[in-house]
């Protein structure tokens, strides 16, 4: 089950756009100028959450994990600083069509001789999982995507997992942590061959009480999609298109 099909992705317009203020990349882009301390903190939540597609391309453009680490650590370091999104297009306000053309320039201005370089300056390093990105990128089939499309691949799963994880928390906070583990799988559509009868004898629960709780869990997990899509562009009337996407992108 992917997020957008059975129900909306986001609440409706006067909510999307009375919320929408408050999203990462609107604050970057509407206080860059006036309060650039702000956009940055802005920036760096998005980029922590969006770093492992960015480090999937650069090794699918060929770079091992080493030299992959360093040069995504280096575009954050100048991502993160206060010229690249003051610099922005107002035409280019999608974050990842922003990074993407952002990555693309890095690369060519990266040489062999600068990947081991010491940096120096005053920009607090963005934390990246080096462990997690090496075991997951031997995990990804990468021959059979360009550099871009695993870019996006994995910004549509790194979105997936985002929007994931805030429901586990939420299902948490309810007490029923472990339904979400139970029916994480029914969430997303892979069941596993397993019926909602055996299931439900399972949990102690009836069929009709599985079916609802998964229905409940579904919507809300569309929610939260079209929210980390919120995140990510500047105008809330193109989530749905984004969301739509990065949909067709995950169904390549």
């Amino acid at each position: 089950m992917l997020p957008g099909r059975d129900e909306p992705a986001s609440p409706g317009t006067r909510l999307k756009r009375r919320s929408f203020a408050t999203t990462h990349w609107s604050v970057v882009l509407a206080t860059r100028d006036r309060e650039p301390d702000r956009a940055r903190q802005a920036l760096e939540r998005l980029c922590a959450t969006y770093w492992y597609p960015v480090y999937a391309c650069v090794r699918r453009f060929g770079r091992d994990h080493a030299e992959a680490e360093d040069i995504t650590q280096g575009f954050f370091e100048r991502i993160l600083s206060r010229q690249a999104f003051q610099q922005l297009e107002p035409a280019k306000t999608r974050l990842r069509s922003f990074l993407w053309i952002a990555l693309r320039n890095y690369l060519v201005d990266v040489h062999d001789h600068q990947h081991r370089q010491k940096r120096a300056g005053n920009i607090r390093p963005l934390s990246l999982d080096a462990l997690s990105a090496r075991h997951r990128y031997q995990c990804d089939p990468v021959e059979r995507w360009t550099p871009e499309q695993l870019f996006e691949r994995r910004w549509a799963l790194a979105l997936i997992d985002a929007a994931l994880a805030r429901l586990k928390t939420e299902t948490t906070a309810t007490r029923h942590g472990h339904l979400f583990s139970e029916l994480e799988g029914y969430i997303l559509g892979d069941k596993d061959g397993q019926t909602y009868a055996e299931l439900a004898q399972r949990l102690g629960m009836s069929p009709g009480s599985v079916r609802v709780t998964v229905l409940r869990l579904r919507r809300r997990f569309a929610q939260l999609c079209g929210q980390e899509v919120a995140h990510t562009v500047d105008d809330p009337a193109e989530i749905e298109d984004e969301l739509n996407h990065l949909l067709r992108v995950l169904g390549q």
